[in-house]
């Protein structure tokens, strides 16, 4: 049953699922014309509403990070830059955890949230930070 194109929702067998269509000049990217992800643990349609919007806004974040970056030259990373983007991150981290703690989450939204956080922290063996 489809729920309302504009929300980018989808439920199926009771699971609300994410998908959002992938720009054409971006589909050789993404090797796929759409992005799909399951709500399985947002069981209201409110909590699922709110959790795709999340992601389209960040979807379209990416999709524009993406367009820039075929743009731009390439600069090599010196050791002056490292300390400076870290710094920046740590803002632009910080700034969204201001949001979030402002907007508020639900207890599901906010469980996925650690999960998928803790995941991307993963230190890669082999590589030297």
């Amino acid at each position: 049953m489809a729920v309302r194109a504009q929300t980018n929702l989808v439920k199926r067998g009771g699971v609300f699922y994410f998908r959002k269509k992938v720009p054409t000049d971006l589909r050789d990217h993404y090797g796929a014309e759409s992005i799909r992800k399951s709500l399985r643990d947002f069981s209201s349609m409110a909590d699922a509403k709110r959790e795709a919007g999340r992601l389209a806004d960040l979807y379209e974040a990416e999709f524009a990070t993406v367009r820039r970056s075929r743009s731009a030259p390439t600069v090599p990373l010196t050791e002056r830059m490292i300390p400076e983007l870290a710094k920046a991150l740590e803002a632009h981290i910080l700034a969204a955890d201001d949001e979030a703690r402002a907007e508020g989450y639900a207890e599901t939204a906010f469980a996925l949230m650690a999960d998928e956080t803790a995941a991307s922290a993963t230190l890669r063996p082999g590589l030297r930070y």
